[in-house]
């Protein structure tokens, strides 16, 4: 590939480190684009990939995200008037005679 090549070559002339590559910058456009919403058909239009498996990492893994993100969200609603994380449990009924007694 003469444009990776290239890069690699302007890369180092600007004393980048050697992480900086062009794969790295089409990984993340495609992560980015995933985690907007865009479909493994999207990313491969986008990335230039002739197959799905590779692509459909990139969108289980914003899949992924969405979903942990949705289920907190759900959380939070459930707790938005608690005013600390955990609830309290509830007394046993003969754990709370007990209490009385002793007061």
């Amino acid at each position: 590939m003469v444009l990776g090549n290239d890069f690699a070559k302007w890369a180092a002339e600007a004393e980048l480190p050697a992480r900086c590559r062009l794969h790295g910058l089409k990984k993340g456009g495609m992560r980015r684009l995933a985690e907007a919403g865009g479909t493994a058909h999207e990313l491969m239009a986008f990335s230039g990939h002739k197959t799905l498996t590779e692509v459909q990492r990139y969108t289980a893994d914003a899949d992924r995200k969405r979903l942990a993100d949705a289920a907190m969200a759900k959380l939070r609603d459930q707790n938005k008037n608690a005013d600390c994380t955990n609830t309290v449990p509830r007394l046993h009924k003969q754990l709370t005679k007990i209490l009385k007694v002793k007061e």
